[in-house]
């Protein structure tokens, strides 16, 4: 009897440890889920490269709620901690506030000689389209056009190609699934913005990635010419744009260096019709859109009554994120600057700066919730 209760004394710790082992594969890291108020790096391989993404967690993430989460594509040959601090005049300042995760996907990059000699940094995001010369609908590009540095990965470019090769379509699908791991966010809230290359990136995710965001803004840009996408499933969309961007015209002309883009007026109808949304284009505004003076036109009455579809022209903006006449993210911050030591570090940016863009684009995400 003594035997067998000293083998049962045994088991029971033993068992404890077994248990409380297995439970941990089980149970998020504490010490990653309570880092908040910084930009954690995060990095994981894929298409045989190490990719990184930066997430942002605000204070409100502590209390253990599930949270939205906002995704921003940088755009062409910037970062993406430059998106988060410079570009949207700090976007993680408008996460605090709101109690969102913000999650920043860093396209792939290289670094090139200007014809001064001095290094270039380039970066960019395979939507494609960019890296194809011709369309359906005719050339990528004028006979003129700009030639960009060819991106090492795609070996020989073609006439109009400017983007990466690599399959960032993947990449992005991954990450997701990691941050869904790793993170606890609301699956129903997850949203998707791009600016300018990183909208054209946004629009083919939307697309591709069917039932994954709620609603997606793109800022400044839209699919090249003769490969718009829409996405299967109903998806609320917002467009931002400057009336006065030569870089991605809103109504598809050349652009100023010579390339042809999808006029944002075609992206909403199809995107409407996909919906099944009444065919009568509204008037749509609020304070924001009345301060601002912009000219916004919404499709509605959709066979999802989630879902909207909207357009807006900021008639004096450029090509710049909605609201900033400053600066467009070629920039990094401390996190970044050693992967990516070509690009100066950001400015500094007060926790009291607001813009308009980014609370339009919020009021917008707030509104739509995945079914």
């Amino acid at each position: 009897m003594n035997t067998l209760i000293k083998i049962v004394q045994f088991l029971i710790p033993l068992t404890v440890l077994m248990t409380a082992a297995c439970s941990n594969q089980l149970i998020k890291p504490v010490e990653n889920d309570l880092t908040t108020g910084m930009l954690l790096k995060r990095t994981l391989e894929h298409d045989g490269i190490e990719r990184e993404y930066y997430v942002y967690l605000p204070e409100a993430y502590k209390k253990g709620k599930s949270l939205p989460m906002v995704m921003t594509l940088h755009g062409y040959g910037t970062s993406a901690t430059g998106v988060a601090i410079e570009t949207t005049t700090g976007f993680n300042h408008y996460a605090e506030r709101k109690d969102f995760i913000a999650v920043y996907p860093q396209g792939s990059h290289f670094v090139t000689k200007k014809e001064n000699g001095e290094e270039d940094f380039v970066s960019s995001w395979n939507d494609l389209a960019g890296n194809k010369s011709s369309s359906p609908e005719g050339p990528m590009c004028t006979a003129d056009s700009h030639k960009y540095p060819c991106p090492p990965e795609c070996g020989e470019c073609g006439k109009c190609h400017w983007t990466s090769c690599y399959d960032d379509l993947g990449f992005i699908r991954n990450l997701l699934e990691e941050i869904k791991m790793e993170f606890t966010s609301d699956v129903k809230r997850h949203y998707l913005i791009g600016v300018s290359n990183g909208a054209m990136m946004a629009q083919r995710l939307a697309c591709e990635f069917d039932g994954e965001f709620a609603a997606v803004a793109l800022t400044i840009g839209r699919l090249e010419r003769g490969y718009s996408c829409t996405p299967s499933s109903p998806m609320a969309l917002l467009q931002l744009n400057g009336g006065l961007d030569t870089t991605v015209p809103p109504d598809g002309g050349p652009s100023a260096d010579g390339f042809y883009y999808t006029p944002s007026r075609e992206v909403s109808k199809s995107w409407a019709r996909q919906a099944q949304c009444s065919s009568t284009v509204q008037r749509w505004s609020n304070k924001i859109t009345l301060e601002q003076g912009l000219l916004c036109n919404m499709y509605s009455d959709c066979n999802d009554k989630q879902v909207e579809v909207i357009d807006c022209l900021w008639p004096e903006g450029k090509h710049v994120w909605p609201g900033n006449i400053g600066g467009g993210g070629w920039c990094v911050n401390e996190t970044q600057k050693e992967s990516v030591p070509t690009l100066p570090l950001c400015k500094t940016i007060s926790k009291e700066s607001r813009i308009w863009g980014s609370d339009l684009i919020w009021n917008f995400f707030s509104q739509h919730k995945r079914n």
